[in-house]
């Protein structure tokens, strides 16, 4: 607002590919935030016959287990090599990285884009190379700068894309989910558009509000 006091842009949620907060107003602090990374995660049945059942052996990078009545879960959060001791199909859901927001009256980072596929087949004894898409990077200082995109998350050749920074007295970018378009206190009767969203992963970013050059905000991050 015009008396300086503002909220402090705020980061991405880890591991759900969240979209870092814009920037403030040239009243007030004009730093952004960056994105959250994102995540792949498997589930697979494990309470059939024993010499039936798969199993996944993690032999590089790291992953939290858990199950859930019959089946059994696998928390990819880091680059890893997977494995398979037989042939077989799992679920998996892979989410990018979000985006970071952008400086200076800033649209927020969009979401990582989100897939999700039933019943993929896996080959026994094949490593997989899964990639989790890291956040993306806050631009430094204060002054105008547009967010940088998250990081794409990929495992079986299915990608997550991700998130599109957001906007600094610009558009948003694309991606997974597009970021949010930035405001322009130069120019309060400019408005700009929000980057566009995957198709089937995820959103549009919202457009900017330019009311005045004193009033000006940023989009939000399309989810």
């Amino acid at each position: 607002n015009v008396n300086g006091t503002q909220t402090a842009a705020t980061k991405g949620v880890d591991f759900l590919g969240g979209g870092g907060g814009g920037g403030g107003t040239r009243f007030g602090a004009g730093a952004a935030a960056a994105g959250g990374c994102g995540v792949v995660i498997f589930r697979y049945e494990i309470a059939a016959d024993p010499t039936e059942k798969l199993s996944a052996t993690v032999s590089s990078g790291s992953a939290v287990r858990t199950t859930e009545d019959d089946d059994e879960i696998l928390i990819v959060r880091e680059d890893a090599t997977v494995s398979f001791d037989k042939d077989g199909a799992v679920d998996v859901l892979l989410v990018g990285g979000g985006g970071a927001g952008g400086n200076r009256s800033g649209g927020g980072g969009g979401g990582g884009g989100f897939v999700y596929e039933t019943s993929f087949p896996v080959v026994g004894g094949m490593m997989y190379d899964l990639q989790v898409g890291a956040g993306g990077v806050a631009p430094t200082g204060t002054g105008v700068a547009v967010g940088g995109d998250g990081g794409d998350s990929t495992a079986f050749g299915l990608v997550a894309k991700g998130g599109g920074g957001g906007g600094s007295y610009s558009a948003g970018r694309p991606g997974g989910s597009g970021g949010g378009a930035g405001g322009n206190v130069a120019d309060g009767a400019r408005e700009y558009q929000g980057g566009l969203g995957v198709a089937g992963q995820g959103y549009a970013g919202g457009v900017s509000t330019n009311i005045s050059n004193f009033y000006t905000y940023g989009g939000g991050g399309g989810g």
